[in-house]
């Protein structure tokens, strides 16, 4: 399944692209800047930019995904 997770890189959208990764899913994860730490060693796809900005987001979400997962708050 092709998962796009928004804020992919907290606490909560982190423990979640590291199991869907786990699971064999294929994890794109949006955040608003480049991955650090244990999450940027994720074998998943990561998309910087900003959830706030409509145009970014119309061609972010415009790919085909199965689920998307908001996280942020």
């Amino acid at each position: 399944m092709k998962i796009l997770i928004t804020g992919g890189t907290g606490l909560i959208g982190g423990a979640i692209a590291e199991a869907a990764v786990r699971k064999g899913h294929e994890v794109w994860i949006l955040s608003r800047k480049e991955p650090s730490g244990k999450i940027s060693g994720l074998d998943a796809h990561f998309i910087c930019g900003d959830w706030y900005d409509d145009r970014f987001v119309e061609s972010t979400v415009s790919q085909d995904y199965d689920v998307v997962v908001d996280t942020l708050i």
